[in-house]
């Protein structure tokens, strides 16, 4: 590989050579061609000199001799250099040896044999002033370590390199250097993609083949331009050249532009997804069959439901798994999906970021299902907004969770369970811009806890003197032993920092500081006129300096493209430049200045992206233009890139309903594909005319023009669910229209309505519901009422029911359900409801009968026929304040709740029947059970509700089913139906419904009998969800894990999921109090009151119940009172017995009578084996002995064919007592019974108290152990489906 000799020899002689920023690469390699020359003439007489010109040695070979073998001139008497004949001749006596040697010489045994001088013979060798390298070899072991780099790298080293090397511009830090820990740590990680791990022990578990899908997340960390990006771009280029690739997928946080982080994590899932859907058209057979795997598995974890609610996230789902539904027509005509219909845009809830959890959770999971990998990198974490990285952390644990089954592995591995880890994610971050309370420090803590999620973190430090002695020597092709001088400058001058070393070696050379040598053949520099230059002392300072000695175009151009942030798209630089105000002046554009500023390593060209090389470049860049001139440049950019759209195209008459058109550039002739997208050149128009801010704009309909601009934007930000980017533009088009009236009044303080300020107005107003609306959705619920409160003293009350709605919505979300029902109540009451202002007893039965007949005029199939499919937004907006009452007085046990139920039955049959109103027909059902124990109405309205229900959001089904429908249907089918509820609410983003219906599914699974083991894993689980998403549930469901906890004898540790908030039961009471919370007082009483039941502790379970009684809603008809009723009959009928009073038989009685109701009226699996037990004690309590045992037996053989084993070992319990009573010497036989049954339910310490109590002897092994072993099966079984029970 000898130097290329065709270089053109006409150039001029008296350029300057080192400074190459003006020159040509042509007048460049006229310039090295004459210098070479130059140089053999200048030095002909060194011996560097004589040994190029035998043109049979590599310059570094010649180099290296030339230094080994020259004296010191000073030791000599004379210059070795000066005596030409001396010089051949060596030159000649070395030709025939070294000849001979030189293609064998750099191998291990010259290395050796050199070696062996090293302990006896460190002489130094010195160098002429030739042409060899300047600098003097002090060891043998540098030469050795020449002649290593040489035969390690010889196309770095070795070989000659061509002229265009010396000839171009020279940019060092443009490879890897240093961080080789860090880079293994991160290598070693990629290809642990799938591991082995345990060994099955049990021949059993042969078939079981159950995988978690664990996730690798690694955080790399450290100060701006330390050199993360670079790192992580190593392994990306080594995972793309993997023999079995990966899909890699990166994106970058912006700086001040932290509302469009959930943009950012959307076009991550998108790009995922796409790049799948690309495949089944690909070339590739294994693409396209892995693509139709993917579609399929997709379409298996989500229904067309929820993968129309996730297509606003993630659009290319919907070229994956096309779906074939037919187009639902929403009020105005225009086609929509199903679930776009039934949930409108003002419906936003901040359980729409769980909905998205939720959603890609699933999606993830089913693509790690499959046999791809998938790589992850997140840059500048520290720019991402709490919601979006709690979102990316929140999806990551979630599909780690998800279990699944793949295909059968080979015969060989069957017996090996496998760690699939399909997922690697890479984060990195500004370690000194993140401080203890910054979102990110919180949800790495989140990380670091979750069991499936292997977390790495890598910290970055400064670059060694060796590692810049490596990059210099690599970028020059120079030897260590040339370049530490350097180094050793660099790395004062810098401590390591790397974008300084790279920022300050780049500024040397462009200063001619470092510069080819044609004497020495080599970049050269002189270190003692570097250590008295004045540099900047930080990368800041040097930027700055670097960039001033641009050109004013150059400048213009770098100015420009800052206004856009790191990088920007080409075709906005192709628009841009067809503004004359905006590009660099001199006639050109901004496009013929990139190739200099690319050259020079200031920016980067990726594809169709312009960016700049490094952020902190760009920051200094936007940071010194000067206040006015930058507000001005963002004003022009966003005025003119606006011209491009359609934004101005009647700007005030769109509606908020009515969603946002679609905007198109304005030259629709275009096919060229770097045209900006629409929607993105939408968003950029209005984050250029935010920038500049209102206060510098002072035009009045400039300032109106740019509010209805941040109008549109908002609404497509609201659209795709992007509610921080949504907010943020109306937060901003509100700022524009600041001090500005809402519209002229008449001088009588109505408001005008011509034509122009009811258009202004419209916009004031859509600002303020948009603002609302996304704060809603982000769970600010301040900012609802502010906004709410704004609208409302702006408008007449029609237009105010959207924010009517909101503010409901709001204090419902913020626990303030007095104040819900209060403000929902006068807004009802304006529209002319007819609710009672005081709700006695006697009002609500008067409500009552009056509903009922206007309901008696319709059969069930009237009322469903009359349910429309489509609501005018008017309709929607009071159903949603209904609604809202309602939940809030059903939270509060508000004597309100059928008074508003009964109000809105009836505005449904008089306007028409929509899905909204199942609600206050499941409400309206129950107080026909509850206040007229009327069963057979309360089932007639639970089956319309269950008739008009179309949509999967959780609170209107766990209300029918848990409040309603479970008084005819056994608890464990209600439990079943309750977790498909939970999992249809969380696909739509209804949070809180989905939690309270997986509360209330455990809680129907306890009282149907469902082994306690299982149970408890089941609440564990759900309660690490439910403190994420909805804590009020998790209070409910915590309390009920305590009984359990009780029934088993295990401490699960409940308490811990609070995080030391709460730290037991007495506080939870203590905060219920405070807050007078009703319904958590009431369910930590009932508590009380099961657990004293169950372990005989009648007297402490009478003293519990006497105080939940104080609780009105304690009445009302729910599963607890069912249970409440039973065991309070049996603790009458005991306490009768053991002689407490006359008043407890009678109050057995009442007991007994009530469940013969609920018998007869209600489910026989649910009350025969209840009333058959009330009735053996109540003939235990009046001495009928016969009667008794016949219905003890009775009640234990119902509750067995109804699968209420612990009701079965309750039923043998009372028995045995009973038998004991009456010294029946089999009384035994049925306290075992009963052991076994509780031992079965999985009640230990009940069991245990049992025997204890008895004297029971110990029990049968051989039962025992097959009890334990079917268990287990069970347990494995739950175990692989990993679902809640």
């Amino acid at each position: 590989n000898n130097e290329d000799e065709n270089e053109n020899d006409d150039g001029e002689g008296d350029e300057n050579v080192g400074d190459d920023n003006n020159v040509s690469m042509v007048g460049r390699k006229q310039l090295f061609s004459k210098s070479k020359r130059m140089s053999f003439e200048d030095d002909a007489n060194s011996l560097f000199s004589t040994l190029l010109q035998t043109g049979e040695y590599p310059v570094a070979v010649c180099r290296l001799l030339s230094d080994m073998m020259e004296s010191n001139p000073s030791e000599s008497g004379k210059g070795t250099h000066n005596n030409n004949n001396n010089d051949n001749n060596s030159v000649s006596s070395f030709n025939s040896s070294f000849n001979s040697s030189f293609h064998s010489s750099f191998n291990e045994s010259s290395f050796s044999s050199l070696a062996s001088d090293r302990e006896g013979n460190h002489r130094t060798i010195h160098n002429s002033n030739g042409g060899g390298s300047g600098n003097g070899v002090p060891s043998l072991d540098e030469v050795i370590q020449d002649l290593e780099e040489m035969s390690n790298n010889p196309h770095v080293f070795l070989y000659d390199q061509c002229n265009d090397f010396y000839c171009s511009n020279l940019q060092l830090g443009q490879g890897h250097y240093g961080r080789v820990k860090e880079l293994t740590t991160l290598r070693e990680i990629s290809n642990r993609s799938e591991q082995e791990v345990g060994t099955r022990t049990s021949s059993q578990d042969v078939t079981s083949n159950v995988t978690s899908n664990v996730v690798d997340v690694v955080f790399v960390s450290g100060p701006a331009g330390s050199g993360k990006s670079r790192l992580v771009q190593q392994l990306t280029n080594s995972l793309s050249s993997d023999s079995k690739p990966w899909m890699v997928l990166k994106v970058k946080f912006k700086r001040s532009l932290e509302y469009e982080s959930r943009e950012i994590v959307s076009s991550l899932f998108d790009n995922l997804v796409s790049n799948i859907a690309r495949m089944k058209d690909g070339d590739s057979d294994l693409d396209a069959h892995y693509a139709r795997r993917a579609s399929a598995a997709v379409s298996d974890v989500l229904d067309p439901t929820s993968r129309s609610s996730l297509a606003k996230f993630v659009p290319s789902i919907k070229r994956l798994v096309p779906d074939d539904d037919d187009d639902v027509v929403d009020d105005d005509g225009n086609k929509c999906a199903p679930s776009d219909y039934s949930r409108s845009t003002t419906e936003a809830t901040p359980g729409d970021d769980w909905q998205l959890v939720f959603l890609l959770s699933k999606l993830l999971g089913a693509i790690l299902t499959l046999d791809r990998r998938v790589f992850v990198c997140l840059d500048d974490l520290q720019w991402c907004d709490s919601t979006t990285i709690r979102l990316v952390v929140e999806t990551l644990i979630s599909a780690s969770q998800i279990r699944h089954r793949p295909p059968p592995p080979p015969s060989s591995l069957r017996r090996r369970r496998r760690r699939s880890s399909r997922l690697l994610v890479v984060g990195m971050y500004r370690d000194d811009e993140i401080v203890n309370s910054h979102p990110l420090t919180l949800q790495l803590a989140v990380l670091r806890k979750s069991p499936t999620i292997d977390v790495t973190e890598i910290e970055l430090s400064s670059l060694s003197r060796e590692d810049i002695a490596d990059m210099i020597a690599t970028e020059v092709r120079l030897s260590r032993r040339l370049v530490s001088g350097l180094a050793d400058v660099v790395h004062r001058r810098t401590s390591g920092h790397a974008l300084f070393v790279v920022q300050l070696l780049n500024s040397l050379v462009r200063d001619s500081v470092i510069a080819y040598s044609p004497r020495k053949r080599r970049f050269d520099w002189d270190e003692n006129r570097m250590a008295s230059l004045r540099m900047g002392d930080s990368v800041a300072s040097l930027i700055v300096s670097n960039l001033s000695r641009l050109r004013s175009g150059e400048r213009r151009t770098l100015m420009i493209l800052s206004c856009f942030g790191v990088q920007s798209d080409l075709s906005l630089v192709k628009l841009i430049d067809g503004s004359p105000n905006i590009k660099p002046k001199q006639g050109r554009t901004i496009e013929s200045f990139l190739p200099a500023l690319i050259e020079g390593g200031i920016l980067e060209l990726s594809g169709l992206l312009i960016a700049f090389s490094h952020d902190l470049i760009q920051q200094h860049v936007y940071d010194t233009i000067p206040d006015e001139e930058r507000y001005q440049l963002h004003l022009d950019i966003g005025i003119y890139l606006g011209t491009m759209t359609l934004l101005d195209a009647d700007t005030l008459k769109s509606s908020l309903d009515g969603g946002v058109d679609q905007l198109y550039l304005s030259d629709a002739s275009s096919t060229d594909d770097s045209v900006a997208k629409p929607s993105t050149l939408v968003s950029i128009v209005t984050d250029q005319i935010n920038a500049a801010g209102p206060s510098f704009v002072t035009d009045e309909s400039q300032r109106i023009r740019f509010a209805s601009w941040n109008l549109h934007a908002g609404k497509d930000a609201a659209e795709h669910s992007n509610f921080r980017a949504a907010l943020f533009n109306y937060e901003n088009g509100i700022a524009f229209l600041a001090d500005m009236p809402w519209g002229p009044g008449d001088g009588d303080g109505d408001v005008v309505d011509d034509e122009d300020s009811a258009g202004f107005r419209t916009c004031c107003r859509e600002l303020h519901e948009g603002a609302a609306f996304s704060s809603l959705a982000l769970g600010e619920p301040g900012k609802v009422e502010r906004y709410a409160r704004t609208i409302i003293e702006n408008v007449p009350f029609e237009d105010s029911l959207v924010a009517q709605a909101l503010h409901v919505k709001s204090l419902l979300g913020a626990a303030r359900y007095a104040e819900t029902i209060a403000t929902g109540l006068a807004v009802l009451r304006l529209l002319k409801f007819d609710v009672p202002s005081a709700p006695t007893p006697m009002a609500v039965y008067r409500t009552m009968i009056e509903t009922g007949n206007v309901t008696s005029k319709y059969t069930s199939d009237q009322i469903t026929n009359l349910k429309q499919t489509s609501i005018n937004a008017r309709k929607r907006n009071i159903l949603k304040i209904v609604d809202g009452v309602v939940l809030a007085c059903y939270r509060e046990s508000s004597p309100y709740l059928p008074l508003v139920a009964c109000a809105m039955v009836k505005y449904s049959l008089q306007n028409g029947v929509c899905e909204e109103s199942a609600t206050a027909f499941v409400v309206y059902g129950y107080f026909k059970i509850f206040v007229q124990e009327n069963f057979e109405e309360g089932r007639r309205w639970g089956d319309i509700a269950l008739k008009i229900l179309d949509s999967n959001l959780a609170f209107t089904p766990m209300t029918l089913y848990g409040f309603l429908l479970f008084w005819f249907i056994p608890h464990q089918k209600v439990a079943n139906v309750l977790i498909d509820t939970y999992e249809a609410g969380m696909s739509v983003g209804d949070v809180d419904g989905a939690m309270y219906a997986l509360c209330v599914s455990m809680r129907f699974s306890f009282f149907g009998g469902v082994n306690l083991s299982l149970l408890s894993q089941s609440y564990v689980k759900a309660l690490k969800q439910m403190v994420k998403f909805c804590k009020e549930s998790a209070k409910f469901a915590i309390v009920d894990l305590l009984i359990i906890q009780g029934l088993t004898g295990v401490d699960y540790f409940a308490f811990s999921v609070f995080e030391g908030m709460i730290q037991d039961e007495d506080v939870l009471l203590a905060n219920a109090k405070l807050k007078k919370h009703r319904q958590v007082l009431e369910i930590i009483y009932s508590r009380r009151f099961f657990s004293a039941f169950w372990f005989g502790e009648f007297a402490e379970a009478n003293k519990w119940y006497d105080q939940s009684l104080t609780f009105p809603s304690m009445k009302m008809p729910k599963i607890q009172l069912i249970y409440h009723t039973f065991y309070r009959g049996i603790i009458a009928y005991q306490m009768y017995r053991d002689g407490e009073g006359e008043e407890w038989l009678d109050e057995g009685k009442k007991a007994l009578d009530r469940m013969e109701v609920w018998s007869k009226k209600a489910s026989k699996a649910i009350f025969e084996n209840k009333l058959y037990l009330l009735e053996a004690e109540h003939y235990a309590s009046n001495c009928n002995i016969v009667a008794a045992k016949e219905s003890y037996e009775l009640s234990a053989k119902s509750a067995r064919d109804h699968g209420v084993v612990h009701e079965q070992g309750l039923a043998y319990e009372l028995y045995g007592k009973f038998l004991s009573s009456v010294s029946e010497l089999d009384a035994s036989d049925w306290f075992e019974r009963a052991h076994g049954c509780y031992i079965q339910w999985g009640a230990a310490a009940k069991a245990a108290q049992l025997r204890n109590d008895y004297n029971l002897g110990v029990p049968d092994e051989s039962t025992s152990a097959t009890f334990d072993l079917n268990l287990g099966s069970i347990k494995h079984s739950r175990d692989e489906d990993g679902g809640l029970i």
